[in-house]
Parts: C-alpha cells; structure tokens; sequence
C-alpha cells in the first residue's frame, strides 16, 4: 500500500496491477471510447481467457512428455481448444476461418495458419506464461506465439465488439465496465463463464464497510 503523508499507508490508495492487456490492445470500433474501469475489466476478462487457452497447451505438451523439447508447438495450442467446448465455441469464429493445415491423420497434430512473430502480444504470452509455468523452463515457439497472437487478436476484437454493442443499446458513446462484463458472459458458457465473470467482478469497487 502506498504511504500517506508522515510515512504512514495511505488508507485511501488502492494499488492497480499493471494490466497484462494494456489499454493499447484493445482496439474500439469508430466514435466508442474506453472507461477507464472497462478498461481493467477488459484485462481481467481477457487475462483469465487467455490463460486457460495456454494452460490447456502446456497440459498437451506435458502429456506428450516434452516430445519437442521445452516448447509449446502449434498443435499444443490447437488441440487445447479444439478438445475444451468451451474454449472452442469461444473461438468458433476463428476456427472457421483457420483450418488445419490437413485433416489426415491426428487433426491435434496439425498447426494451424500462424505468422511467426506474436507482434503487440509478446509481452502478454510472456506474462501469462510466468503465471502457466512459473520455474520460466517452458517456452512458446515462434509459431505456437504466431497463433496465439492471432486467437488474442481474435478475441479482444470479439470483446470489444459486443462490449460496444451493449453500451450502444443504452445509447452511450462511452463503453462501461457493466458493458464490458455483459459482453463476456455473451460470448462464453459453463464455468468459463463463472470464472471469467468473477475475475470481472474482482476489478470493481468494493463497497465501504456498514
């Protein structure tokens, strides 16, 4: 906690995680502008989305017992989603528009279309990666990063679509925290939903003591 004048905390200051979306990633559809408090629940919603797609990879690298070495690999992001319902209908969108490369043999195997480079998402992959493997041993290739920034691109722009939606409905310009929790329980199911929706819920202001 921050300290007040004297030396002593300050009871007043609450401390805000540095987002791991930063308000930069998430991109606004024309004349909508961001709350500052959507703009945190953004980040919570997308931040816990975002690591289960790479604890699920990291759970098929584990059970292939580290076949590749100490990299996560297309196929292990592929089939972390494509096996999840959840995750799956979230990205169904993508899935359409990214087919394996081939569907013969093991469709997990197969990567899916990826550029090489993760661009304006690196920083987020290497901060959700410290939380999914935390002794720092594991790394995402090249091309595990490149579909994983495509999937993140994908869903901030799915968020942030429907977020605007909602805050149109009510006829406002500006996107707020409501607007954007809306919007996610919209786009995702089962306990996916629950959990997103608390991580939400975590980033609004606590109610002071009776």
């Amino acid at each position: 906690m921050s300290s007040g004048k004297g030396g002593e905390p300050d009871p007043h200051h609450v401390d805000v995680p540095e987002p791991c979306f930063s308000r930069e990633l998430l991109t606004l559809p024309r004349g909508k502008q961001l709350d500052p408090g959507a703009a945190r629940a953004a980040d919570a919603g997308l931040t816990y989305l975002a690591g289960e797609l790479l604890d699920g990879a990291h759970n098929f690298w584990r059970e292939e017992g580290a076949a590749d070495g100490s990299a996560i690999q297309p196929r292990h992001v592929d089939a972390a989603f494509r096996s999840d319902a959840e995750l799956r209908r979230l990205w169904a969108a993508w899935l359409v528009e990214n087919p394996p490369a081939s569907r013969s043999g093991d469709p997990s195997a197969q990567p899916s279309a990826a550029k090489p480079s993760s661009g304006p998402f690196d920083g987020v992959i290497d901060r959700l990666m410290e939380s999914t493997d935390p002794t720092g041993t594991l790394a995402v290739s090249g091309p595990a990063r490149g579909v994983v920034a495509e999937l993140l691109a994908h869903l901030v722009r799915q968020l942030m679509n429907a977020a605007a939606e909602v805050s149109t409905r009510v006829n406002s310009d500006v996107i707020h925290r409501e607007d954007v929790r809306g919007a996610c329980r919209v786009l995702t199911t089962g306990e996916l939903r629950l959990l997103a929706d608390r991580e939400i819920r975590e980033t609004m202001p606590k109610a002071p003591p009776g």
